[in-house]
């Protein structure tokens, strides 16, 4: 697992961000000595808002990937504030 902070992006550019990492890496076959390997990723993502306190975005995030997993892998979910 790793996270990335993304300084000047609204949720909805963060998403599609994320869609694009998860297609092309999808989509990109690696070369291996048994032969080509496809790998698939899941991402979770949250959005800082005014008085968003870092852990909690950090666990939300961590939620969402989670779910993104339990939900058939290869998938971006986002957290939806209330």
């Amino acid at each position: 697992e790793f996270s990335a902070v993304l300084r000047n992006f609204d949720s909805a550019e963060t998403k599609v961000l994320a869609e694009r990492i998860r297609s092309n890496i999808a989509n990109y076959r690696f070369k291996t000595p048994q032969g080509k390997l496809q790998i698939t990723i899941s991402i979770g993502l949250s959005t800082f808002r005014e008085k968003t306190d870092c852990v909690v975005l950090i666990r939300q995030a961590d939620d969402m990937l989670r779910l993104s997993k339990r939900s058939g892998k290869n998938r971006v979910i986002q957290w939806a504030a209330a």
